[in-house]
């Protein structure tokens, strides 16, 4: 914790993405008031510890969450693009759906919009885990613990990385 603010002024979008990512996350506020982003890490994980939490841990969440929010809209950021899918009654958005892609960074507008979500659920990854202790907006963070079969709050500086 007490290296936050030097870790947090290492990492901003340089001059040559800041004005995509940017145009993404306005256009991605314009469809609602509240930003719910999700991580799920799907392509290259699923083994020993670096499990995968099933969707419905999401969905549950979403459930209990959505209806006290104003006017929220769903992002979901995913190595997979069909995970979005799995969401779908929330009407979820994906940088896909933003038109911005990244030739050679294709993983970087899905990591900045979860560092600028008002609520963010991240995935047992140190990817999103990241993008949680840079995001200043966020008031509520969860994340998957296998123990208890669903998503738990968390505080980003004060846990640890991968459960």
């Amino acid at each position: 914790r007490r290296y936050e603010n030097l870790f947090r002024g290492l990492f901003h979008p340089g001059e040559r993405v800041s004005q995509s990512v940017a145009a993404a996350e306005k256009e991605l506020r314009g469809m609602g008031n509240t930003v719910v982003a999700i991580h799920l890490r799907r392509g290259d994980f699923g083994y020993g510890r670096f499990w995968l939490a099933p969707s419905a841990w999401y969905s549950d969440w979403l459930d209990d969450l959505w209806p006290a929010l104003n006017r929220p809209v769903l992002y979901v950021a995913s190595d997979d693009a069909s995970a979005a899918a799995e969401l779908a009654r929330f009407r979820p958005v994906t940088a896909a759906d933003l038109g911005i892609e990244m030739q050679g960074v294709e993983f970087y507008p899905d990591f900045h919009l979860l560092t600028q979500a008002d609520a963010l659920a991240i995935s047992n990854s140190t990817f999103s885990f990241t993008a949680a202790m840079l995001n200043v907006r966020a008031r509520t963070f969860v994340r998957p613990d296998r123990d208890k079969g669903r998503l738990v709050s968390f505080a980003p500086w004060d846990a640890p990385v991968l459960m």
